[in-house]
């Protein structure tokens, strides 16, 4: 099972269509999207199975400039799963299939955010991923706490602190070539030089390899979190 997550707030891959090439390299089985207009996620050619927020389609007159948190998918065996005492919302979306569920995120930094909390923290989904914009040096901040909280009381693991004990975090570097990141080193995933991106994970999910992929600075301000597991045969 692999799995992409990416903010694309800045979505500058329209110029030569590069964003679909990045795609096209990794045969992801879910590509998380945050912060991306709907109207230029429709533009993304290789997912033809795409999924929106939750109740995102009942809502009328909804523009197509706003900004969303999507699932791009391999197949149609995932479906969306909504959250029925939850409004509609566009910065995250539940999806499911036989095997897995996989929540996805954009967490802004607000004060007004404990109900969002919450759902992330009730979801128990396999993976929870995507933009937390929340860093260990901020542990003050209510976003660190929501992380903090999924570690220490839910039981789930940071995979990339994960493939850094394991040695299994690579990242690629602005030439296009993968090298092992190593722990004490520091790895950005956004670009004003912090990491708040993550993929959270439950126990029982065995990690093959997870990478940073800094070549998506070209046309966006994140770079992506690969990460590619199965379930833990022990």
């Amino acid at each position: 099972m692999k799995i992409i997550t990416l903010n694309m707030n800045m979505f500058r891959y329209l110029i030569d269509g590069s964003f679909n090439e990045f795609l096209k390299e990794y045969q992801a089985d879910v590509v998380i999207l945050q912060e991306v207009r709907s109207s230029l996620a429709d533009e993304v050619t290789c997912y033809t199975h795409k999924i929106s927020p939750n109740l995102y389609q009942e809502i009328e007159n909804i523009k197509k400039t706003i900004y969303l948190t999507v699932a791009l998918c391999k197949d149609d065996t995932w479906q969306k799963v909504n959250i029925d005492h939850f409004h509609y919302n566009n910065r995250f979306v539940k999806i499911k299939n036989d095997d897995w569920s996989i929540f996805g995120l954009h967490l802004p930094l607000q004060d007004d955010i404990d109900s969002l909390l919450s759902i992330i923290q009730e979801s128990d989904c396999d993976i929870i991923c995507g933009d937390f914009n929340a860093h260990r040096k901020y542990s003050q901040i209510k976003n660190w706490k929501v992380i903090d909280n999924l570690i220490n009381d839910k039981g789930y693991s940071d995979l990339w602190e994960k493939g850094l004990k394991e040695g299994k975090a690579y990242y690629i570097d602005y030439k296009g070539e993968k090298k092992k990141a190593h722990q004490g080193d520091f790895y950005r995933t956004f670009v004003g030089n912090t990491h708040i991106d993550y993929v959270l994970a439950k126990a029982d999910i065995h990690l093959i390899d997870i990478i940073i992929d800094m070549r998506t600075l070209a046309f966006t301000d994140h770079c992506a979190m690969i990460v590619n597991y199965k379930k833990d045969e022990s």
